[in-house]
Formats: C-alpha cells, sequence, structure tokens
C-alpha cells in the first residue's frame, strides 16, 4: 500500500511546482500536490478570502482524496501555515483519520509570525519577493505575466498577515519535521526551533545549506530525507 504524501505551495504557487519531485520519490510514496484556488487547474475559481477558507478547502481535497490509506502532509511557507491550522480542523472534525506525520517546511510558527509583509507599497513588496527568491525572473519582467501572477501572491500574502495565531487547547499530537534553510535570513533556525513548543509527538528539526527554497535548491537532499523518514515509520 502506498504512503500518500500531500503537499500544500507556498503564496502565489501552484501545485505544479512539486512535480518535479515525482520522478525523485521512492515509488512506495505517492506524491499528491493539493491545488489552491485560483491557480493552476483551478485558475479561475477565485481566489480565498482569508486563511480559514483556504483551510477548509484543503481540507476538502484532502477528505477526499485519502481513501482511508495512510498519509502525510508537507506544507512550504504559506503552505505549512495553512497546515497547522488544517490538522485541528482535521482533529475537530473527526471525519478522517490523522495524518502520519505532519512536515512544516520554511517559516516562523503560527505564534511567531510579525509583520514584515503589513503596509507595503507595491514596489516594497516586489522588493522582498525578490529578497526571499523562489519568483522566476521573467515574472518581474514580462507585464503580462506579471499582472496575472502578482494579485494572487499579494492576496496570498494579504491572507497571511490578516491571520491571528489563537493559542489551541492541546499541542500537535503527530510526529513533526520541521525543515529550514541555513541561509534563510527570513526564516533563522532560532525561529525554527520554536515550532517543538506547540508539538507533544517525535519532533526532528532538519536543515539544509540553502534559502528559503531549499525545497527545491535541494530537492534531491530534501527527498533522501523524506523518506528516510517516511520509510521507515512503514517497517
Amino acid at each position: 500500500m502506498k504512503l500518500k504524501l500531500f503537499c500544500i505551495p507556498y503564496a502565489g504557487s501552484s501545485a505544479f511546482v512539486f512535480n518535479r519531485w515525482k520522478p525523485l520519490l521512492n515509488q512506495s510514496i505517492e506524491l499528491i500536490p493539493i491545488e489552491l484556488a485560483g491557480r493552476g487547474s483551478r485558475f479561475k475559481q477565485p481566489n480565498y478570502n482569508c486563511l480559514t477558507e483556504a483551510v477548509l478547502d484543503v481540507y476538502k481535497i484532502l477528505k477526499s482524496r485519502i481513501d482511508h490509506k495512510p498519509y502525510v502532509i508537507l506544507g512550504h511557507s504559506m503552505g505549512a501555515q495553512i497546515l497547522f491550522e488544517l490538522y485541528y480542523t482535521i482533529v475537530d472534525k473527526n471525519e478522517i483519520t490523522l495524518p502520519h506525520h505532519l512536515f512544516f517546511s520554511g517559516t516562523k510558527p503560527p505564534h511567531l509570525q510579525d509583520d514584515e509583509w503589513a503596509n507595503l507599497t507595491d514596489d516594497e513588496f516586489i522588493n522582498k519577493l525578490k529578497e526571499y527568491g523562489g519568483t522566476q525572473e521573467q515574472i518581474f519582467l514580462n507585464k503580462d505575466l506579471f499582472n496575472l501572477v502578482f494579485p494572487i501572491i499579494r492576496r496570498d500574502i494579504a491572507n497571511l498577515v490578516e491571520y491571528k495565531y489563537c493559542p489551541k487547547p492541546y499541542p500537535v499530537k503527530c510526529n513533526v519535521t520541521v525543515m529550514g534553510g541555513l541561509t534563510d535570513k527570513n526564516v533563522p533556525i532560532d525561529k525554527l526551533k520554536e515550532w517543538e513548543k506547540l508539538c507533544s509527538g517525535n519532533f526532528n528539526l532538519l536543515t539544509y545549506n540553502s534559502g528559503h527554497f531549499f525545497i527545491f535548491d535541494r530537492n534531491q537532499e530534501v527527498i533522501r530525507c523524506i523518506e528516510e523518514i517516511l520509510l521507515k515509520k512503514q517497517q
């Protein structure tokens, strides 16, 4: 039986970004990138007005795809923030089994989120995007493409800025792996360690010699680590 690996993408991106992982993953793991509304194959659907809408939408997708089989979830950057609230939605609704493992990637824990993106002009916002990396240069150079993609990214970031963390009555009980880039100045390692305060299961912190988008810059190394954790767990 294949273990399903659901992946939630970062702000402004689509499920397509995880396709490069498919030929690299062990065949016993089924990669299922989640397409968020307003992009990719769901481009004609309106984007979310808040993070809660994204969480509930992802929950519906997850519920329709797990087929009562073992699964794990990975979220990168904005995807990790969605994943945190998604876990509590899964618990509260009590309609599906809990995931076997959670991967929070490339983001500070929700109780340490700051207002670094708040009240930025378009120029300031674009400069910050470039600082994070990951956005293809051709998007900034092609006016038509930029006008298509920029509102999606801006809305996603607005949802993150408007999201307010509420302390939970209990910690995350699943086993958790937190991943980060050693040269990611916006998500320093000492902040990544703070995730452990929100978790009660086995906790693991993995770091890679790269920046915010280490999951793609170091994709083979990241995938090997994921496989080691998941396949060892199945044995």
